[in-house]
């Protein structure tokens, strides 16, 4: 079933029909993690990009770009321009992109399997760590180490931390700061 749902004969025309990674490069392509150049190549003998590791995992996690780009200034070699600008920034305020003394990131810099593995294996700790709820409040334990509640404290919910007549737990579910 997931061959057949996944799977394209040459997914991109440098993919060679029958190479062990083919149906892996297919699949990738069909959901949306992996794209290509520009000239519609995907270059599976090239080592990865810092950047391009940064896009492929958080395409892979299904993790909304950063819109607003903060700290633009501070990176000496991210331009406003780059098409990983927004993924590099994301990257950074997950903190699965570290910035360099002098304000670098190294983008274009090829990585090692071992570097994408950190980088994966620091993105799957933000998974989990989003699903946690180490005292069954109902609040995610990133909602309130991010807030300042207490997340081994299961009444800090119910609190109305902002005195707006809402529950930490109200504010949660609104998508609000409490």
């Amino acid at each position: 079933f997931e061959f057949k749902r996944f799977y394209e004969p040459f997914p991109f025309p440098d993919v060679a029909f029958g190479a062990w990674y083919e149906f892996c490069v297919s699949k990738g392509k069909k959901l949306g993690i992996v794209q290509g150049y520009g000239d519609g190549t995907f270059g599976p003998l090239r080592n990865i990009s810092h950047a391009e590791a940064v896009a492929v995992l958080l395409r892979a996690a299904g993790i909304p770009l950063d819109e607003n780009v903060k700290g633009q200034e501070k990176l000496r070699d991210v331009s406003s321009d780059a098409w990983y600008e927004k993924d590099i920034f994301t990257g950074i305020n997950l903190g699965i992109v570290s910035v360099l003394p002098g304000g670098f990131v190294l983008p274009e810099q090829e990585i090692t399997r071992g570097e994408f593995a950190v980088m994966a294996k620091k993105l799957l700790d933000i998974a989990d760590c989003r699903e946690k709820d180490s005292d069954g409040d109902g609040l995610p334990d990133f909602f309130e180490v991010q807030n300042g509640l207490n997340e081994k404290n299961p009444d800090d919910a119910s609190e109305d931390t902002d005195g707006d007549g809402f529950s930490n737990r109200e504010e949660f579910l609104a998508g609000t700061d409490p």
